[in-house]
């Protein structure tokens, strides 16, 4: 028989379980919000390197770069990335997408640190050195075809520098220059931190001048000349994108953003939001963009930077690099091997009054679905719930209903998928987690 006193120890112990559990609950509810409501998804990169850039040519094909001579590639839109080899072994700094077949990508050796360039004609499966070059560094390539591009570092004696070729990197023509600040009538030199072409005549660099200011420097011949067009005091600057001709966005520290609306003839100071550095930036147009930095920061804007709105990213490391491919789908790379990636631009998803696996819309899931699904993929009438709007940013057509493995399609895999879940081999229908139900 317990005592009052064993009695008193037991609920005692009970009542800091019950504490216990609700102080975990607490505090775990803000982070299942955040995430709930993020637009941006982890995808697996199997690397906790830092990775520093990334390039697209389409949709499902794309590289990342970093750290220790990673690369990583992916032709199923990051569901999976694959770890590709390359010698010798490069801090890898950036790269550039001609097609599918043909990417190029510089760093530096981590043996005498010159800077290297690599190229690819068959997707990554083997990467053939083409240059090795006695600059300090490397910073940005840009190829606009299989032999003509640009790309920036650093001398020796700290100058920047920018290559051109126009048949290939066996050849390649330098520009030297420093950064003109006018006001004290004086040429600083400086680290050109990001590079962007409208055309292959006219681009910009973003640079960190060596005392901490930062400057915008401008080519309208090619590369050929870069006079300074902008000078910013106590701050660098680190992304630079140019959407079209006229328009131009400078990122930097303390969540500067900067845009020029006559091809960097003139410059708006636009407010961010954030104190956080931004170090990438990319617009698919010239009024949808985004801005990532330091602490997982990442700011987006649909009005041309009139309005710039933090989003939730879900990490703290610092983000480096972003690319939109879309008004909808975007990826970002950071530090961790973190890769991030978002089907409606970085904002929340927004429900669709459907039910998950009701393909025939009769208001019930079951195997008639599936002969409705197997019918239309046969060609007979399509889904009757399409979520059009709002998840106008999924991949067209697609049918909310009929996507049960979540991946935010709607093909023959999901009839499989559906089976599976009929026979209870699966344990539920699932639903893309950027267009769920409301209901």
């Amino acid at each position: 028989m317990k005592t009052p006193t064993s009695f008193s120890k037991i609920i005692s112990i009970n009542q800091i379980r019950r504490t216990a559990s609700l102080m975990i609950i607490i505090a775990i509810i803000p982070f299942l919000m955040s995430y709930a409501q993020s637009g941006w998804h982890r995808q697996t990169s199997g690397t906790t390197q830092n990775l520093l850039s990334l390039d697209f040519c389409e949709f499902s094909s794309g590289f990342v770069v970093g750290d220790s001579n990673i690369i990583l590639h992916t032709t199923d839109s990051g569901r999976t990335w694959t770890m590709q080899a390359n010698s010798p072994s490069l801090c890898l700094k950036d790269i550039s997408m001609v097609n599918p077949d043909t990417s190029f990508a510089i760093g530096n050796s981590y043996i005498d640190a010159f800077p290297a360039t690599i190229r690819t004609y068959d997707g990554g499966t083997t990467w053939t050195l083409i240059r090795v070059d006695t600059m300090t560094s490397a910073t940005r390539i840009r190829m606009y075809n299989a032999t003509d591009g640009f790309m920036s570092g650093n001398t020796i004696h700290t100058m920047s520098r920018v290559l051109t070729t126009y048949w290939g990197w066996e050849y390649a023509q330098a520009s030297l220059f420093d950064y003109r600040h006018e006001a004290d009538g004086h040429d600083d030199p400086g680290f050109p931190n990001d590079m962007a072409f409208a055309d292959s005549y006219t681009g910009f660099i973003a640079a960190g001048i060596l005392d901490g200011d930062g400057a915008i420097a401008r080519t309208t011949d090619g590369a050929y000349s870069w006079p300074t067009v902008y000078w910013v005091d106590d701050h660098s600057l680190y992304g630079v994108d140019c959407p079209s001709i006229d328009m131009v966005y400078v990122v930097g520290d303390f969540g500067m953003i900067y845009r020029s609306t006559d091809t960097g003839e003139t410059w708006e100071n636009q407010r961010s939001n954030t104190g956080d550095a931004l170090c990438g930036v990319s617009f698919f147009d010239n009024m949808t963009g985004l801005a990532v930095g330091q602490n997982g920061t990442i700011v987006a804007t649909t009005n041309g930077g009139e309005n710039w709105t933090l989003q939730e990213s879900g990490t703290t490391v610092t983000l480096r690099r972003v690319k939109m491919l879309s008004p909808g789908i975007a990826y970002a790379v950071g530090d961790s091997g973190t890769v991030l990636y978002t089907r409606r631009g970085g904002w929340p998803p927004a429900g669709c009054d459907y039910i998950v696996g009701d393909i025939n819309d009769d208001g019930r899931a079951n195997g008639l679905d599936v002969t409705y699904g197997v019918a239309y993929f046969k060609g007979a009438n399509q889904p009757l719930v399409d979520c059009v709007p709002p998840c106008t940013w999924v991949t067209d057509p697609f049918f909310a209903a009929g996507d049960v493995n979540g991946d935010c399609r709607f093909n023959g895999v999901d009839i499989t998928y559906y089976v599976a879940y009929l026979k209870q081999v699966q344990p539920a229908l699932r639903w893309c987690e950027d267009c769920p139900p409301i209901q």
